[in-house]
């Protein structure tokens, strides 16, 4: 952990994506048949172990303060400009109005 004050906040959500993450790898490998032979990987073609199965509220919950952490550490430490333009060319890409970001700064 950090010594500096203004970085606590970080600290914690660094540490909550730890614990998070830790909680996630640990309940895919309970989930999986053959946890050596799991593969995560975007490039994998193999059964993901959440296919055919409910998704345990101990790994929703992980998901959940894994996706919220992250989100609140890129806007801790981004300058906030790049976050009105990420939110900005999100809103166009996604419902099409626009072909590029309305801020120049992030291409859609």
């Amino acid at each position: 952990m950090s010594k500096i004050p203004a970085f606590a906040e970080i600290d914690q959500l660094v540490s909550l994506i730890t614990s998070s993450v830790e909680t996630i790898k640990t309940q895919y490998a309970s989930l999986a048949s053959n946890p050596s032979t799991l593969d995560l990987s975007l490039d994998s073609t193999a059964k993901h172990p959440l296919d055919l199965k409910a998704v345990p509220s101990a790994l929703q919950d992980a998901f959940r303060t894994l996706q919220g952490s992250c989100a609140q550490l890129e806007n801790i430490v981004l300058p906030p400009a790049y976050t009105i333009a990420s939110v900005c060319c999100f809103v166009s890409c996604f419902n099409r109005f626009r072909t590029q970001c309305c801020v120049p700064i992030i291409p859609c």
